[in-house]
């Protein structure tokens, strides 16, 4: 499997963890405006749905300690380990630092 399929992998359950995290989810209440923008939707979110073959699956609780809403970076703190992870920019909207998140990681090989 390609590194570019495996951090896309990675991405998306990062992505995943944030959003529950960080209570994001809310109920569409308008319909998309034609069905090629939800097929659009749907196929962005594609790889999350292919996740059999991923290896050593796990969640982790970590703690936000700085966010650059410009880039999508984000610094915390899991486990006394300092790691940095990169989300999409608008998916951070309500993410703020002291924040504690899930991480949902894995990996394929």
């Amino acid at each position: 499997m390609s590194r570019f399929r495996k951090t896309t992998q990675l991405l998306g359950f990062s992505i995943l963890a944030l959003g529950i995290a960080a209570g994001t989810a809310s109920a569409q209440d308008t319909r998309p405006a034609d069905r090629q923008e939800h097929a659009a939707t749907a196929e962005q979110m594609q790889g999350m749905h292919d996740m059999k073959g991923m290896d050593n699956m796990h969640m982790m609780s970590a703690k936000v300690d700085a966010i650059d809403p410009k880039t999508g970076l984000v610094d915390v703190t899991s486990s006394g380990m300092k790691l940095k992870l990169h989300f999409p920019p608008a998916s951070l909207a309500n993410v703020k630092v002291g924040d504690t998140i899930t991480l949902h990681l894995g990996f394929s090989k």
